[in-house]
């Protein structure tokens, strides 16, 4: 007779029910850190102009207080994902949000440029042992449809981070309070980080994989120089207008991850770990979900990007009032996410054929608004819509997209699967921003063209953008029935 016929003792019971709430609490601790740390990929950007002022920063240096969080943060992903795996999710969750909290708190007293980009960098390697502890702790605490409503709820998180990190750091500078400016947006981390600490303290159970390892220090070395040549570029190219070493850069890093792939192999081969389990290659399903991702991630990029730019430089809004215009979309996103779950108990994985075809609507609709008001402003309340409309299909897709991409994935690989998959997302932030960079500042007449260009040729830049990323939405809606078959095989 199977153990659950079993009826369960009064005891049993309540600690059961115990576990359950445990459970609930410490998805709340680990989506608050999510949060955090996808906030802290944007909401810097709105603070730029004060800390170039307050700190007297050259430009390159402000580039690397950007940089100096997403670079080190893509490439430290996977390593953080697979230290999770090895010593533990819940220690290495604990330990990097407690470097993240402090970094913060040290960012925010910074006295110099070289200080704030030196802190920024150990908020990066912070976020990326903790990070990929969060999808692992969903895949291995929360089994069937309780996963689907995690999931869920984690895409709710990082769209409300992704799409309000511009808004929430404009509204803290503007409000200025006792004087510390654009200091707030790290000193909010702080009180955030100590909550999630002291969450993660009574909340989070620990997790070790059942097969005993010890972390491939040559795999992680070759890989992290594989990354390095492919993220630089990527972050830096359009800034140093491309000269041909970075172009060079793209074919090595290639090289180098193939040779990696060999090592990785070898490895398992002489019945060692290896960094990344080289299985993981041969499932059709999550190979294709993470070129979807980088796909889809560098598709909502796009929009993210040039949006920002067609108001502010083409319409001359402020920065407040352009972070204004991604509430819709954040909402939309937000509440989408949040609902997903019940969709995909009603239609299973076919909900990413709705996300994606409602995404694509939302830029064609885009689109045809700005066509249609010429040299003039869109009609906002059409465009506010459509972009809301955008947001319901970025969030419904999100959650699905991931589940479908690590479903099936063993338990002891259930953080490094995390960490590729995260740094795809990291990746396509970048891919999405060299390329549609490139066809905006193109179709604009280049990057000093953003004083002189007319309003006239801001829209014309931004339809061109909307119609390159309405493709790579069609694309998505064309290669997910593919991704879906793999993933039930």
């Amino acid at each position: 007779m199977p153990l659950h016929s079993n009826p369960l003792t009064p005891l049993q019971a309540n600690q059961e029910k115990r576990q359950h709430v445990r459970r609930w609490w410490g998805l709340g601790v680990v989506l608050l850190a999510t949060f955090v740390a996808i906030l802290d990929v944007n909401i810097v950007n709105v603070a730029i102009p004060s800390i170039q002022q307050n700190l007297r920063a050259s430009l390159p240096q402000i580039e690397l207080v950007v940089a100096g969080y997403t670079f080190p943060y893509g490439l430290a992903l996977i390593a953080g994902g697979r230290l999770g795996d090895v010593y533990g999710i819940r220690r290495f969750f604990l330990l990097g949000v407690i470097l993240f909290t402090l970094c913060s708190a040290l960012c925010a007293l910074a006295p110099s440029p070289e200080v704030l980009i030196a802190t920024r960098v150990g908020q990066a390697i912070g976020a990326a042992l903790f990070y990929p502890q969060v999808l692992s702790f969903i895949q291995v605490g929360f089994p069937g449809p309780e996963r689907r409503l995690a999931l869920s709820l984690w895409g709710a998180a990082i769209g409300l981070a992704s799409t309000g990190g511009q808004l929430l750091g404009g509204l803290l500078i503007l409000a200025n309070i006792a004087g510390l400016g654009w200091r707030l947006i790290f000193l909010i981390n702080v009180p955030l980080g100590l909550l999630t600490i002291l969450g993660a303290a009574f909340f989070l159970f620990e997790h070790h994989q059942a097969r005993a390892a010890r972390l491939d220090v040559r795999g992680l070395l070759i890989l992290t120089l594989g990354l390095l040549l492919l993220f630089y570029p990527l972050i830096e190219g359009r800034a140093a207008a491309w000269p041909w070493w970075m172009l060079l850069c793209f074919p090595i890093s290639l090289l180098i991850l193939l040779s990696f792939g060999w090592y990785e192999r070898r490895v398992a081969a002489r019945g060692q770990v290896p960094l990344v389990e080289p299985a993981l290659g041969r499932k059709p399903s999550f190979i294709l979900g993470n070129s979807l991702t980088i796909l889809f991630f560098a598709t909502n990029m796009g929009l993210f990007f040039t949006l920002p730019l067609y108001l502010q430089d083409g319409l001359h809004f402020t920065a407040i009032e352009s972070g204004l215009f991604f509430t819709p979309l954040a909402l939309g996103f937000t509440l989408s996410s949040a609902l997903a779950s019940r969709l995909v108990a009603k239609i299973g994985s076919w909900v990413l054929m709705l996300a994606f075809g409602l995404t694509l609507l939302g830029f064609l609709g885009l689109m045809v608004t700005l066509l249609l008001s010429g040299a003039g402003e869109p009609a906002w309340i059409p465009f506010l819509l459509l972009l809301a409309l955008t947001g319901i299909g970025q969030g419904l897709g999100i959650a699905p997209l991931f589940s479908v991409t690590l479903a099936g994935i063993a338990e002891h690989d259930a953080g490094v699967a995390s960490g590729v998959l995260e740094t795809s997302t990291q990746m396509s932030y970048a891919l999405g921003v060299a390329l549609i960079g490139i066809v905006f500042f193109s179709a604009i007449g280049g990057e000093q063209a953003l004083v002189t260009a007319t309003r006239s040729a801001f829209t014309h830049a931004f339809i061109i953008c909307l119609l390159a990323i309405s493709g790579c939405a069609l694309i998505l809606l064309f290669v997910t029935p593919l991704l879906i078959k793999y993933a039930r095989s």
